[in-house]
């Protein structure tokens, strides 16, 4: 009896093993659980079936990850795309030391059928969108300067409108409650003591008492009063790797090392130390390794882009007159890719005045809406 069992466990084992592997083989899908594919492997499997389709997703694929279009502002563009057109474009984003992008995906259905996905200039996957209802969110949080390139695509056999927006955030909260950027009335580098240093920080201007909040999560590493800073609190954020400074306070209303929460109200506006002739306001740093860095792109708030209105759209468009160039950004002042006057051209979507448009070639970019020409 016992060799029939060493016999028959090996056997049980392969027999698993080769049923495993045919599954997979035959039907993939079983094994998602596990292997958590993204929804670009999951689409790209379920045209395995069709290869002309495959080999056409594949193509507009390439086309995303070649645009050189340059998003630097709050941008909205609203997109149509139909099984005759479907949609494939690429953004390139820069964003700031100490800010964060945000890019969503909005459509008419629930169930989503676009690909959003953001790469490094290496070509390598960064994030996949996540997708709740209708809408599909990004979000990347960099701690150092970076391009991110964006790609948008929808799913071969789709009809929609779609509301695509890019736009950046900064990454710590406000440190005076309430306030905004208008508050902000000195900034990094500005010249002090007659030029013999420089400002290591912004000047945050609100009135003596004034809520003063924790930028982020972290925790109290030091709270002083001494040389130019007067009543200062010290905060380590390992968010973003650095520490806060928060400087002339009126007011100290945490402990050195009591940890706190984005928001908490940490002291009151005061002009402690060699403020002490100045307004009240605080000055506010922010210090990594190495030293003092601008904490501007890390608090500056930037508007939420507003929906664009949609502008006319038809299959058949030539660029119109002299002036009809195509621009790598959706701006007369944007870089200039080409004269397009007289090319056919494909739209893609647009962003307020601007169509953004595909030549024959596969080139990509945006035209004011003045020079193009819809033929009916």
């Amino acid at each position: 009896m016992s060799v029939f069992r060493k016999n028959i466990v090996p056997l049980i084992v392969i027999t698993a093993v080769v049923a495993a592997v045919l599954t997979y083989f035959y039907r993939p899908e079983y094994f998602d659980f596990i292997i958590q594919p993204s929804a670009r492997s999951i689409y790209e499997r379920s045209l395995e079936k069709t290869p002309g389709q495959l080999d056409q997703w594949k193509k507009l694929t390439t086309l995303a990850k070649q645009d050189s279009v340059n998003i630097n502002e709050s941008f909205s563009e609203n997109i149509i795309t139909s099984t005759r057109s479907p949609f494939s474009a690429g953004y390139m984003v820069d964003i700031a030391q100490g800010e964060s992008l945000l890019a969503t995906v909005k459509t008419d259905t629930i169930n989503s059928s676009w690909i959003l996905e953001a790469y490094s200039l290496n070509g390598d996957l960064l994030q996949t969108a996540v997708a709740t209802d209708s809408l599909m969110t990004i979000l990347i949080r960099e701690r150092e300067s970076s391009t991110i390139r964006l790609v948008v695509q929808s799913f071969l056999e789709l009809t929609d409108t779609t509301l695509l927006k890019i736009y950046k955030q900064p990454i710590l909260e406000f440190p005076l409650a309430g306030k905004g950027n208008d508050a902000i009335q000195s900034f990094w580098g500005v010249a002090r003591d007659g030029g013999r240093r420089s400002h290591e920080g912004n000047d945050i201007f609100a009135d003596r008492g004034h809520p003063v909040v924790a930028a982020a999560d972290g925790r109290i590493s030091s709270v002083r009063d001494r040389g130019l800073g007067g009543k200062q609190i010290w905060l380590r954020d390992e968010l973003t790797a650095s520490s806060h400074y928060y400087a002339h306070l009126d007011s100290q209303l945490v402990t050195s090392g009591q940890r706190v929460s984005r928001g908490d109200t940490i002291g009151l506006v005061g002009n402690t130390g060699n403020a002490r002739t100045t307004p009240p306001h605080l000055h506010f740093g922010l210090y990594r390794t190495g030293g003092a860095v601008d904490p501007k792109p890390y608090i500056w708030k930037i508007p939420i882009p507003a929906d664009s209105e949609i502008l006319p759209i038809d299959s058949r468009v030539i660029g119109s007159g002299s002036g009809a160039n195509l621009r790598n950004q959706p701006d007369a002042n944007g870089g200039l890719l080409r004269s397009i006057q007289n090319d056919r051209l494909t739209i893609l979507g647009n962003a307020k005045d601007w169509y953004h448009l595909r030549t024959a070639d596969s080139l990509a970019g945006f035209a004011h809406k003045s020079v193009i020409k819809l033929i009916e």
